[in-house]
């Protein structure tokens, strides 16, 4: 598993920010589903940390909508960090 996350690390690191955010935008919307259906099936207690888990990746493609759009994209990103502040 940490050869995949290496791997995936070091193709993202090679992007461009153009590509970064095209790819936020292509590829990475079904990751949503997919932990919303994991966070159905969490064991109690594991809840929370699968919302966040859910939360973020939907503040990380709406900040790739906006950033690619040229509107604020950081003010979504600065209230997923409030909002998730311990």
């Amino acid at each position: 598993m940490s050869a995949t996350i290496e791997r995936r690390e070091q193709q993202l690191a090679q992007m461009s920010w153009t590509d970064f955010i095209q790819t936020a935008l292509t590829d990475w919307p079904h990751y949503i589903v997919e932990f919303e259906a994991t966070a159905r099936l969490a064991p109690q207690g594991d809840e929370p940390s699968l919302r966040v888990l859910v939360d973020h990746e939907r503040a990380l493609v709406e900040f790739a909508r906006q950033e690619h759009a040229s509107a604020d994209s950081l003010q979504l990103l600065q209230q997923f960090l409030t909002a998730h502040r311990r």
